[in-house]
């Protein structure tokens, strides 16, 4: 999946942010950006960078 030019917005955003959005994302309370983190980091990715 491509990240770029891909635009996300939280469910609770405001309803102009949510009709430009390519896709909505749970609310920021819950952990909407997580999920977009975890949508378009590949795994193996994100493991790495936690790698100490």
């Amino acid at each position: 999946m491509c990240a770029a030019g891909l635009a996300a917005a939280v469910e609770n955003a405001h309803e102009d942010i949510l009709r430009a959005a390519d896709i909505v994302l749970p609310s920021n309370d819950d952990e909407g950006v997580a999920a977009l983190v975890r949508l378009v980091l590949p795994r193996a990715a994100a493991v790495e960078a936690c790698r100490i």
